[in-house]
């Protein structure tokens, strides 16, 4: 994969805090806003789907990337969270949080599909 490919689904801080309306800073200490490690090292990403149209963060995804890091990769948990699972009804983990399903049932989604 090469840097624009991996980078296509990614925005860099400075990219994300345009998209969010916010600055930088209040990005990186948003609760409900995730990060992964970057492709360079040293820059974080953040995955481009957890923001809705409106540049609003997913309500609950911090905590949800909290929780599964114990057991996931940031990559793993990005992975995860834009797939579409049975067990969450066929709604993706960030579908399911902007619907308003509970936090601990897209836990327990990661380990049961």
């Amino acid at each position: 994969m090469t840097f624009n490919e991996y980078r296509g689904h990614f925005l860099t801080r400075y990219e994300a805090a345009e998209v969010s309306h916010c600055a930088p800073k209040a990005l990186v200490e948003h609760p409900d806003v995730v990060s992964v490690g970057g492709y360079i090292p040293g820059e974080e990403l953040y995955p481009a789907l957890q923001f809705d149209r409106n540049g609003s963060p997913t309500p609950g995804l911090g905590l949800l990337a909290k929780h599964l890091s114990a057991q996931l990769a940031d990559v793993e948990i990005a992975s995860f969270c834009t797939h579409p699972l049975k067990a969450l009804g066929g709604k993706s983990p960030i579908d399911w949080l902007r619907a308003g399903g509970p936090i601990e049932i897209a836990a327990r989604a990661a380990f049961a599909d």
